[in-house]
């Protein structure tokens, strides 16, 4: 192996570990994720769990009120795909 091929692996595995580390992060705030949510979504619950437009953009704002240790650790990217993927896990607990 030469040393780009090294170098390409390595970087490979820091992006799987903070993958992980973020992951971690949003599962071990999930309570106060959840109540950011119920805060910012009252009003368009049943348009957003549907529309994957008003999901985005309700992540993105619920991202802005996240604890700045959370926002370090977890990119916005990161933080939407996650709600994206989980927002049936999500939003029925806003009602």
């Amino acid at each position: 192996m030469d040393f780009n091929q090294l170098l390409n692996q390595a970087k490979k595995q820091v992006s799987s570990n903070l993958d992980h580390l973020a992951h971690e992060m949003i599962k071990a705030n999930l309570p106060k994720i959840q109540e950011l949510f119920k805060q910012q979504a009252a009003h368009s619950l049943a348009a957003a769990v549907n529309d994957d437009a008003k999901m985005t953009a309700l992540s993105q704002t619920v991202y802005q009120s996240l604890p700045t240790a959370v926002k370090t650790a977890v990119s916005l990217s990161a933080f939407t795909q996650f709600c994206l993927q989980y927002r049936h896990s999500l939003l029925p607990l806003i009602k």
